[in-house]
C-alpha cells in the first residue's frame, strides 16, 4: 500500500491536472458512444481479462486501456481518467484501487465519479471498503468452492482444513470458516499477530518468519491438517520466506496443499492442487457487469464484491500419483494436468 501512495504527493500541485479537473466538470455526460476505461498493468493474465473485456464490449462500449503499475506515478493515473472522461471504469490491481480512493478523497465535492468494476486484486471485499460508487469481480476463489472441487476429485479425506492468515484478514477467515462447516468441513487457523513491513528491519523480518514457521509446525504437526490451505497473501508468500520457511516446513507434507494462484503451482514441491480463476472467464464476468451498469444508466445496482464464475482446476501428476486416492476416470475432470 506505501508504494502504491508514495508518487501520490508528487501531483498535489500540478497545475495542468487542475486544467483537465475543469474540462471533466464542463464535458458532455455522454459521447454517442459511452466510454470504458481500463487500467492495470500490462502482464500475463491481465492480458486475458482485457481480450475478454474486447470480445464482450467491442458493440456497448469505446474501450480505452491505459497501463498502470507500481511503479506510474499518481499524476499520470489522474490524467488518465480526466482526459478520457469514461462513463465507466475498470481497475485491475490493487495499486489501482489506492489510486481510485485517493482521486475520490482528493476530488470529493467537486467531480461526480464515473463507477468502476474491480476486478484481479487480492481481498477485493476489504480494499474497496467505503469508496464511492465501486463494486468488484473477487479474484480469490472463495475456500468452500476450492475444498468442494477437490473433496470430489480424490478419496482421501477432506475434513480439517489448515489456514495461516494474518490478523488483518481475521475477519475474511471467521467468515469463510462458517461457510465450509456448512459443508462438513473444519478450517483449523493460525493467526500471524506479528505485522509484516517491508524495510522494517532484519529483526522485524525474523521474528515474522519465525512467526510463520511456528504456524506451520502447529497446523502440520499439532493439528495433523488433513489439507493445507494457502492464501493469497504476498506478505505471506514474500520470496525469503516462501524459500526458506514454506517449502523447508513443508517437506515433508505429503497431502494435499491448496493455492489459488499458478505461481505457487510454478514452485516445486509446493502447490500440489489448485482452483484458479479462469481469467478469461474473469473478463466476461466483468463484462456483463459492465452491460447491466449501462443498462441500469450507469447507476450500481449493488455494493460489495461478486465470486468468479469460471475457474480452472491444476494437479500436479506426479505428486497425485504417489500419495493422493483418485479414480482415474475423475482425471479428466482437472483442466491442468502438470
Amino acid at each position: 500500500m506505501a508504494n502504491a501512495i508514495a508518487p501520490i504527493l508528487h501531483a498535489l500541485f500540478d497545475p495542468r491536472l487542475w486544467l483537465l479537473v475543469f474540462l471533466f466538470q464542463g464535458a458532455t455526460l455522454h459521447a454517442a458512444k459511452n466510454r470504458l476505461l481500463v487500467l492495470g498493468p500490462d502482464s500475463l493474465g491481465y492480458d486475458q481479462v482485457l481480450t475478454a473485456l474486447n470480445d464482450e464490449l467491442e458493440d456497448e462500449f469505446d474501450i480505452v486501456q491505459r497501463t498502470v503499475h507500481r511503479e506510474t506515478p499518481y499524476r499520470d493515473f489522474e490524467r488518465h481518467i480526466l482526459e478520457v472522461q469514461p462513463d465507466l471504469m475498470v481497475l485491475m490491481d490493487n495499486v489501482t484501487i489506492s489510486y481510485y480512493r485517493f482521486f475520490q478523497d482528493r476530488h470529493r465535492g467537486r467531480l461526480k465519479f464515473p463507477p468502476a468494476i474491480v476486478t484481479m486484486a487480492l481481498f477485493v471485499d476489504q480494499s474497496i471498503l467505503g469508496m464511492e460508487n465501486v463494486v468488484g469481480v473477487r479474484y480469490e476463489v472463495p475456500p468452500i468452492l476450492s475444498l468442494t472441487h477437490l473433496r470430489a476429485l480424490i478419496d482421501n479425506p477432506v475434513e480439517r482444513v489448515g489456514v495461516l492468515y494474518r490478523a488483518e484478514h481475521a475477519n475474511y477467515f471467521n467468515d469463510q470458516k462458517i461457510l465450509c462447516a456448512r459443508e462438513g468441513i473444519e478450517l483449523v487457523g493460525y493467526k500471524v499477530e506479528v505485522s509484516f513491513q517491508k524495510g522494517g528491519g532484519e529483526a522485524m523480518s525474523k521474528i515474522f518468519s519465525k512467526e510463520i514457521r511456528n504456524g506451520l509446525k502447529y497446523l502440520v504437526a499439532t493439528e495433523n491438517v488433513d489439507v493445507l490451505l494457502v492464501l493469497n497473501d504476498n506478505k505471506l508468500l514474500n520470496e525469503r520466506d516462501v524459500r526458506n520457511v514454506w517449502l523447508p516446513r513443508l517437506k515433508r507434507f505429503r497431502k494435499p496443499i491448496l493455492v489459488g494462484v499458478e505461481t505457487l503451482m510454478d514452485i516445486p514441491h509446493f502447490g500440489n492442487f489448485g482452483v484458479l480463476p479462469d481469467h478469461y472467464g474473469l473478463g466476461q464476468t466483468v463484462g456483463n457487469l459492465a452491460i447491466e451498469i449501462k443498462e441500469n444508466d450507469f447507476a450500481l445496482f449493488s455494493k460489495g464484491a461478486t465470486d468468479p464464475h469460471s475457474v480452472r482446476k491444476h494437479l500436479d501428476r506426479k505428486f497425485a500419483r504417489k500419495y493422493l486416492d483418485i479414480q482415474p476416470d475423475k482425471l479428466n475432470e482437472v483442466d491442468v494436468l502438470r
